[in-house]
């Protein structure tokens, strides 16, 4: 036990006391991170390598095999799963704007396939505005 956490024990319980919403792979990786980056700061959590094998408990392994070599690289897995996961984000706003097509459907048809699409990643303005 460190002389920092015999004076305050409560240091040492909250730098081991993060536990991370599953991470799915549903929403975007960049949200996720956005919502992790605060707590680690909140815990006084410094180290990558600590915060490294936080993360990597908070994903679930479907998610984790798509992403495996960054396993192996611990300074790359942030970037490694903001890269993979944007990009299948990316595909799926390319089949809402660009290759949903009216196929006889009604408008409100159209707008609920989209809104249902969207998941709620986009404001429901942004896509009335379409």
């Amino acid at each position: 036990m460190s002389l920092e956490s015999k004076r305050n024990p409560e240091l040492e319980i909250a730098r081991v006391a993060i536990k991370p919403r599953l991470f799915l792979g549903k929403r975007s990786g960049a949200i996720w991170f956005a919502q992790i980056e605060p707590r680690f700061n909140g815990t006084v959590i410094t180290m990558d390598k600590t915060k490294f094998h936080s993360i990597i408990t908070a994903v679930n392994a479907i998610n984790l095999a798509g992403v495996r070599d960054m396993i192996r690289n611990t300074l790359m897995y942030k970037k490694r799963i903001l890269d993979h996961y944007s990009q299948l984000e990316a595909a799926r706003l390319k089949l809402i704007f660009h290759d949903l097509r009216l196929e006889g459907q009604k408008s409100f048809q159209h707008f609920m396939e989209v809104q249902h699409l969207a998941t709620g990643n986009i404001d429901n303005e942004a896509l009335c505005a379409l």
